[in-house]
């Protein structure tokens, strides 16, 4: 069955959305036209590692070594006596995951050179 028509598509795709769970994504669309493709595609399966996360479970060279748990240089490191990798710059976490494992900051910013001349 060809799926030319574009309801005739919406519906079966919309259908199969509500079923699976899983919807094709609009990239993928164009290669969707016929019920053998719309079953090629349910029939594939889902990867959602991230890269790194995907290296984990392959055999690398003698030579290569990837280091998943890093250590991260932070502003508040006793190591360098407070000095930072980045000065001047906020160090903003993003994602739920990261936010428990490292904080951020916001780097001091030094003052204007002209800063005194102005209160006088």
């Amino acid at each position: 069955m060809s799926l030319q028509d574009p309801s005739v598509k919406f519906n079966l795709l919309d259908s199969c959305h509500e079923e699976f769970n899983h919807k094709v994504p609009n990239s993928l669309l164009h290669k969707i036209n016929s019920l053998d493709d719309v079953y090629n595609y349910y029939l594939t399966s889902v990867d959602v590692r991230t890269p790194l996360e995907a290296l984990k479970t392959r055999d690398l060279p003698p030579n290569l070594h990837i280091l998943y748990d890093y250590h991260r240089f932070a502003d508040d490191s006793s190591k360098f006596d407070g000095v930072t990798a980045y000065p001047q710059n906020n160090n903003v976490v993003t994602g739920l995951k990261m936010k428990k494992k490292y904080k951020g900051f916001d780097a001091p910013q030094p003052k204007p050179e002209y800063e005194d001349e102005l209160k006088l």
